[in-house]
């Protein structure tokens, strides 16, 4: 076995009430996202804004797209997003949506200034159509960490995967199940999220090696694709996420790789994690 990295997750579930709540759930995180980083340039930008205010939106706008236009970029170069936002709908409400918010390390201070911008937001209305909403309630954070992942004794499990997954290795996108592609994705995620916003032990974490555990493993796989796209109004183009969902069963699961497949099923796996993509949940 491995020393488990360490890494902070924190995350607060929101229950919203929106007006027009069909329109609004063809991609309502890209569409959230984006209304929040005009919002914040605007609250940044402001002459009367006090500096902790200002300072607390700079954070938060960096968290969730890139850093300020002018301002440099991180010398490591591009870093997976601090915070990712998922929208579920709520069984027998019809005009109210969950919203998860996934702050990875530190960036849960930020959790005060966010919800004071959902709220502003939810007056203003986001998108093409001004649509409105409000929060209605919400859970108490929930804060864990990876190294204290619940691991299974079973080898042999089955993902659920509940949002549109794509893999990508390098050039090449995949909106399939392919064990080697998730494998390295897995790990990937894992590796660049402890290094910047946990902690990980160069000397112990081994990529080829745990690659090697987890390419070991059998898997079957009853997945269908599914796709998502959005208006991008700053790129002036519609832009198409597409990904699969639906189960796979894995068979000869090394611990090694049990404790991987676990902290992925709390991080996400693949491309747009940002958008709440690539999520699955473990069952025996």
């Amino acid at each position: 076995m491995f020393a488990i990295p360490h890494l902070q997750i924190t995350r607060i579930y929101y229950r919203l009430v929106i007006e027009n709540y069909k329109r609004f759930f063809r991609f309502p995180e890209a569409g959230i996202r984006g209304a929040l980083g005009y919002y914040l340039y605007d609250e940044i930008t402001k002459d009367f804004a006090s500096p902790a205010h200002r300072e607390n939106c700079t954070h938060l706008y960096s968290a969730l797209l890139d850093p300020l236009p002018g301002t440099p970029a991180p010398p490591e170069g591009p870093q997976p997003r601090s915070i990712n936002l998922r929208f579920f709908a709520l069984p027998q409400e019809h005009d109210k949506a969950g919203l998860e918010v996934t702050f990875f390390g530190l960036s849960s201070t930020l959790s005060d200034t966010l919800e004071k911008c959902l709220t502003a937001l939810g007056e203003e209305g986001i998108g093409h159509d001004a649509t409105r909403f409000y929060i209605d309630g919400m859970r108490p954070p929930t804060v864990t960490d990876i190294a204290d992942v619940q691991v299974s004794n079973s080898d042999s499990l089955k993902l659920v995967f509940f949002t549109p997954t794509t893999f990508r290795h390098y050039r090449k996108e995949s909106t399939d199940w392919n064990l080697e592609m998730f494998s390295w994705n897995l790990l990937q995620r894992i590796e660049l999220l402890c290094k910047a916003y946990g902690s990980i032990d160069g000397a112990d974490w081994n990529f080829d090696e745990l690659l090697h555990d987890l390419l070991a493993m059998e898997s079957q796989a009853a997945t269908t694709k599914t796709t998502r796209s959005r208006l991008s109004s700053r790129q002036n183009k519609r832009i198409y996420y597409s990904g699969f969902t639906g189960t796979v069963i894995l068979k000869n699961i090394s611990e090694t790789a049990r404790v991987l497949l676990s902290i992925g099923e709390m991080v996400g796996v693949g491309k747009n994690t940002t958008f709440g993509g690539g999520r699955y949940a473990i069952t025996v």
